[in-house]
């Protein structure tokens, strides 16, 4: 059974929260900020997270830390605007195939073969 398009937001590390209220509320999409969570979604510069890029993403990520805390090299690049727009135009369209594949689905189990039984 598929549920209906939800958009789940880290509530820790997520630095275009508003950009992502404001998609969902465009689409009439219900919101909802995690903590301590592990669901598949967009990192801040749109690249979606798969099952094969995302070890690599959190492993640099823990290297990225634990350098910074020894004092070698520096923070994540400055999140500037063309950042925030990749990252909407990346949701709006993961949001709209969510809703496409919702409504096809939807149609399926309606079919007229369906209701032919």
């Amino acid at each position: 059974m598929q549920t209906d398009p939800h958009v789940y937001v880290d509530a820790d590390a997520c630095r275009v929260k508003p950009e992502a209220v404001k998609v969902a509320e465009r689409h009439g999409l219900p919101v909802t900020f995690v903590a301590n969570a592990w669901l598949q979604l967009l990192g801040p510069a749109g690249k979606p997270f798969t099952a094969d890029n995302i070890g690599n993403a959190l492993a640099t990520r823990e290297l990225m830390s634990d350098l910074r805390a020894y004092g070698v090299g520096g923070g994540p690049p400055p999140f500037g605007p063309r950042d925030r727009s990749r990252f909407l135009e990346a949701l709006e369209l993961a949001v709209r195939e969510a809703k496409r594949q919702r409504a096809g689905s939807l149609a399926a189990s309606v079919s007229p073969s369906s209701m032919a039984s």
